[in-house]
């Protein structure tokens, strides 16, 4: 082999696996609109769900063809009823997924948060020991102190990898979900746009359930019931079928009206968690602005040496230390 086609062979190789590491290194930014565009291409739950939505199209056909033989009206109602409810489940099941890579999606943004605020606790909890130990070289300190402190110190650490370890098995999971190379770096979106309606007491619950697709389908149900119970009569069919229609009939309003108070109470729940969840939010938001301000204050007293870090400064004020840029 001649020394410039080696040069070649070579120089191919090196370029490929430049690229490949190109690849692999790349950052791919995600956020929730494409968390759930790959969820719906790549979730192979999605491509299953998918699939049997399709085969209830083409069943739904194959049964309205049958039925213009006869032409019955009312079997063409059950026939779009049992399309409407089937249809409706497949959305249901598919929201839950959303709703679980969403879930997922802001786990990790947590684990995250979390990550940085331990390695950042590692980093005050280090600085502190190595205070401590020349404060226990001055005398100012004992053994007790410094060990207490590598207590602390390991507790950190151990703490850390402990969320570390969950941020990257979360990651890994979401990325396999989504069809995302497991060597591929991504990074999320933690800019989520959300409103606060201040309005939490002002909800109509009866106007929200009866817009719900369900309370519908049993209603468009109960009706050809009610169709069927005449039916039944008009053509004098035995009184144990219209008994038996009448008896089905009553377990299908019971049905309505026992989902349209589980929804209601379901509903209740969640305005209650939704409130909560704003107090919280709201409440962090006051704790952060006043962390800072201690955060501030003491940095400046630093600073004139009106005060020094010891083992025993107060929590709160080892929160603002942390959380400083």
């Amino acid at each position: 082999m001649s020394k410039k086609i080696l040069i070649f062979i070579t120089l191919i190789f090196f370029l490929s696996s430049f690229n490949n590491f190109a690849d692999s290194s790349e950052i791919e930014k995600i956020n929730l609109e494409k968390t759930f565009r790959l969820m719906e291409k790549n979730d192979i739950d999605f491509k299953i769900r998918k699939i049997k939505l399709d085969n209830l199209i083409l069943e739904t056909k194959e049964k309205k063809i049958n039925n213009s033989l006869i032409n019955s009206k009312t079997k063409e109602k059950e026939i779009n009823l049992n399309f409407k409810i089937r249809k409706n489940n497949y959305l249901n099941e598919k929201n839950q997924r959303l709703i679980f890579i969403a879930e997922k999606y802001f786990k990790i943004l947590e684990l995250k948060t979390e990550k940085n605020i331990k390695e950042r606790e590692i980093f005050y909890e280090r600085n502190l020991l190595e205070t401590i130990k020349a404060e226990e070289k001055k005398g100012y300190k004992n053994k007790i102190d410094v060990f207490n402190q590598e207590n602390n110190l390991n507790n950190s650490i151990i703490d850390s990898e402990n969320v570390k370890s969950d941020y990257n098995q979360e990651l890994k999971e979401f990325k396999y979900i989504l069809g995302i190379a497991d060597d591929k770096n991504i990074e999320l979106n933690t800019e989520i746009n959300y409103k606060i309606k201040e309005n939490l007491n002002k909800i109509d619950y009866d106007e929200i359930i009866n817009k719900k697709v369900e309370i519908k389908l049993m209603t468009e149900e109960i009706e050809i019931l009610k169709n069927e119970i005449k039916m039944a009569e008009v053509k004098e069919i035995a009184q144990l079928k219209i008994n038996k229609l009448e008896n089905n009939l009553e377990i299908k309003k019971l049905e309505k009206e026992k989902f349209t108070m589980d929804s209601v109470d379901n509903l209740r729940r969640q305005h209650y968690f939704y409130k909560k969840a704003v107090n919280n939010l709201k409440m962090r938001e006051n704790n952060l602005k006043a962390l800072e301000e201690n955060h501030f204050i003491l940095s400046e007293q630093y600073k004139k040496g009106m005060i020094k870090i010891t083992i025993g400064t107060p929590k709160v004020m080892i929160s603002a230390f942390i959380l400083s840029p």
